[in-house]
């Protein structure tokens, strides 16, 4: 779990992930963020996932808002 959306969380993760990456490694990583409902990603949300993309190098980066969830 990633404590915050901030710096240090990409840099936690960056570590994480060079310790076991191998080549041709694809990383999917899912999120759930902001509040339960509703649709809006905010900026700083939307800069952190871009972050997430280019400096941990992740293939791809989902969010799982409770929105589309059924109940």
């Amino acid at each position: 779990m990633l404590p915050s959306s901030t710096e240090r969380s990409v840099s936690l993760l960056v570590d994480e992930l060079s310790r076991d990456r191998r080549e041709n490694d694809v990383v999917v990583l899912s999120l759930h963020w902001g509040p339960n409902w509703g649709y809006d990603v905010s900026e700083d949300d939307r800069r952190f996932a871009h972050r997430l993309i280019d400096e941990a190098q992740i293939s791809s980066c989902t969010v799982i808002p409770l929105t589309i969830q059924k109940e």
